[in-house]
């Protein structure tokens, strides 16, 4: 029965809370140190997620019952089983506590709960507390594909903005690219052996200038052999191009055919290459996509560019 399955998951579960709990008490009555941050707790090792099903299963936190779980009011934040003013955001913040959007890795329900109150770490991701309605969380942000996610805010920016040596994140995230590993979406540089030493935007690859020390970005950017790189365009006569190239208005292959009149011009025509298909029937690069132009013509390559978020009632 799947009703009484549910109903003895969640009393084990609030009996778990309740013990967890007592014993966070105890530790601090007796000035017990619960030592480093933990994934899925907070600062002082308090669980920020707190299921109950009304107001007064919430007291000790003097906060809300809002769709199963406690929340603070007042614009306070929970933290350390109770509801506290954001001048604890501060303190924490000296300790490299930045907000993180869901999505990405952390390491305290605290980290996401400064950038959403209604998310937490879930097994070291930044996640929503509640299933919602399945059209918001970790795996589906609600922003365009092939856009980047800057860590903090949660704003989306066209792909060829990141590892272009411009901060367009408030925090920078877009510019992290001396990694061991480049962010999805960019070009990466290799040496000699194959290994990779250096990313740099996507805007780089098959542009006709070596940003590369190996110049392994102007490397293969003929189809004539072989199909062109990832994140250009096939011109017919055979010549690769940066993706942004296609229907920008500017003729960048030999031949034109990055300019294919029913494909930037007409609505909904039948063509072979398509990759971004506008509200207005139009064919754009997936390099306008968040860029903070109007490259559709109906703004409509402008419309997800910010992560779902409880405000909006996604999550």
């Amino acid at each position: 029965m799947p009703g009484v399955n549910i109903f003895f998951a969640r009393m084990v579960l609030a009996l778990s809370q309740t013990l967890c709990l007592i014993f966070w008490l105890l530790d601090v009555s007796t000035g017990v140190d619960h030592g480093p941050l933990e994934a899925g707790r907070d600062g002082r090792g308090g669980k920020l997620v707190i299921e109950c099903e009304s107001d007064k299963d919430c007291k000790f936190s003097s906060g809300r019952c809002k769709n199963g779980a406690c929340k603070c009011v007042n614009s306070q934040i929970l933290y350390n089983n109770k509801c506290m003013n954001n001048g604890t955001e501060d303190a924490l913040r000296s300790l490299k506590l930045e907000p993180i959007t869901i999505g990405y890795a952390c390491e305290s329900d605290f980290q996401c709960s400064l950038a959403d109150p209604e998310s937490f770490c879930n097994r070291g991701v930044c996640d929503c507390i509640l299933e919602g309605n399945g059209l918001c969380g970790a795996k589906q942000n609600g922003c365009f594909r092939n856009t980047f996610q800057c860590r903090s805010s949660g704003r989306c920016i066209s792909q060829v903005f990141v590892c272009n040596g411009k901060e367009d994140c408030e925090d920078g995230s877009d510019e992290e690219c001396s990694r061991p590993s480049c962010p999805v979406g960019t070009v990466k540089c290799t040496n000699g052996n194959g290994t990779e030493i250096k990313c740099i935007s996507s805007a780089g690859r098959c542009d006709g200038k070596k940003q590369c020390p190996s110049g392994s970005d102007e490397q293969g950017c003929s189809n004539l052999d072989s199909r062109c790189p990832s994140n250009t365009f096939p011109c017919k006569d055979g010549t690769c191009i940066p993706e942004y190239g296609f229907c920008n208005a500017i003729a960048s292959c030999p031949d034109k055919s990055d300019e294919n009149i029913f494909a930037c011009q007409q609505e909904f025509h039948q063509v072979d290459y398509c990759p971004f298909r506008c509200d207005n029937g139009r064919c754009r690069s997936r390099s306008i996509l968040c860029s903070g132009t109007n490259g559709c013509g109906d703004n409509s390559d402008e419309k997800k560019c910010k992560i779902c978020t409880t405000e909006e009632k996604s999550c």
